[in-house]
C-alpha cells in the first residue's frame, strides 16, 4: 500500500508537490489576513483580557493551567498557547490573532496531506494523470475546509482558538494513523506512527472537545478506504477484534477526558481574581 502511494507521488514533479501545499497555506493566510487588525472583542474579555492567571510560564501559571476548569472546560494546552502569546506580545491582540491564524494555516496543510492519502487509497487507477488529479483534489478539499464560513469565528476571535488547536491535533492524529496503516511491512515505523497518532489525539483533547469522536472515525477509515475489514468491524468477530484492541488507547483517552469534562461542568470556576508577583488565587464555586 505504501509503495503504491510513493510510486503515485513520484509521477508528480517534486517541485509541484512542494508548491501545492505552500499554495494552500498562502491562500488560507491571505484570506484571513484582515483578522490581524482585530482588537479583543467582548467574547475575549472574560477569557483573556480580565483573566491574569495564564500570563506567564512560571510554576503557578502552569499549575493553574493544569487545574483550571475555566468556562466549564478543561483545556490546559489551549491556555499554554495563550501564555506563550502573552510572553511574546504582552496583551497586543495582533499577536494573539497571528498565532490563531498560523495554527489555522497549519491545519489546512495537514488537511491537504490527509486528503491526499485518503484519495490515493480510494482510487483504483495509478495513471499519471490520476496522480495529478489527486494532488489537485487534495488541495481543493483543504481549501474547502480552511475557507469554509464555519472557520471564521474560530479564527477571528482570539478566544475561539480552542477549535483551531483541537482540529490541528485531530488532523495530525488522523495522518499518523493513515501512515501507520500504509507501512504494514515495517513494524517499527508502524508503531512509531501509531504513537504519533495517539499523542496527537491526547493533545487534541487537551485543547478542546471537538475531536472526541476520533476513535469512531478511525473505525470507519478501517472499513474504507483502508479496507482492513469488510464493512464496519464487529467486536464479536475474531478477524476484526484487533482493530478494536489497537483503539484501546484512544478510547481510554476519550473516557478520561469525558470524566474530566463532567467535573468541569460541576466545578465551574471563577478566574483568578488576585495576581501578585508570587500569588495566584482562584476559587471553585
Amino acid at each position: 500500500m505504501s509503495h503504491d502511494f510513493a510510486s503515485s507521488k513520484c509521477r508528480v514533479p517534486s517541485q509541484l508537490r512542494n508548491w501545492i501545499p505552500a499554495l494552500v497555506v498562502a491562500v488560507t493566510f491571505l484570506t484571513f489576513l484582515p483578522v490581524l487588525k482585530n482588537t479583543f472583542v467582548e467574547w475575549d474579555n472574560s477569557t483573556l483580557v480580565n483573566n491574569s492567571s495564564y500570563r506567564g510560564i512560571g510554576w503557578l501559571q502552569l499549575q493553574w493551567m493544569a487545574a483550571s476548569f475555566e468556562s466549564g472546560a478543561y483545556q490546559p494546552l489551549l491556555w499554554l498557547t495563550y501564555s506563550l502569546d502573552y510572553m511574546l506580545w504582552w496583551m497586543d491582540p495582533f499577536g494573539f490573532h497571528l498565532t490563531s491564524l498560523l495554527l489555522h494555516a497549519s491545519s489546512a496543510v495537514v488537511f491537504y496531506h490527509v486528503a491526499l492519502r485518503l484519495i490515493s487509497l480510494a482510487r483504483t487507477s495509478e495513471a499519471p494523470e490520476r496522480a495529478m488529479t489527486a494532488e489537485i483534489a487534495g488541495a481543493l478539499a483543504a481549501l474547502l475546509f480552511a475557507l469554509h464560513p464555519l472557520r471564521i469565528e474560530s479564527v477571528a476571535w482570539a478566544s475561539g482558538r480552542a477549535d483551531i488547536l483541537a482540529a490541528l491535533f485531530f488532523l495530525l492524529s488522523t495522518y499518523g494513523y493513515l501512515r501507520a496503516n500504509q507501512l504494514t511491512e515495517d513494524g517499527r515505523a508502524t508503531a512509531s506512527w501509531m504513537r504519533v497518532s495517539v499523542f496527537g489525539y491526547v493533545c487534541s483533547l487537551l485543547a478542546g472537545p471537538a475531536g472526541l469522536v476520533l476513535p469512531v472515525v478511525l473505525l470507519i477509515l478501517d472499513a474504507y478506504p483502508l479496507r482492513r475489514s469488510a464493512g464496519l468491524p464487529s467486536p464479536f468477530r475474531s478477524d476484526t477484534q484487533r482493530l478494536y484492541t489497537e483503539k484501546i488507547p484512544y478510547f481510554l483517552a476519550a473516557t478520561g477526558f469525558c470524566a474530566v469534562a463532567m467535573m468541569a461542568r460541576i466545578y465551574k470556576p471563577s478566574v483568578a481574581v488576585f495576581y501578585d508577583a508570587d500569588i495566584v488565587d482562584w476559587t471553585l464555586y
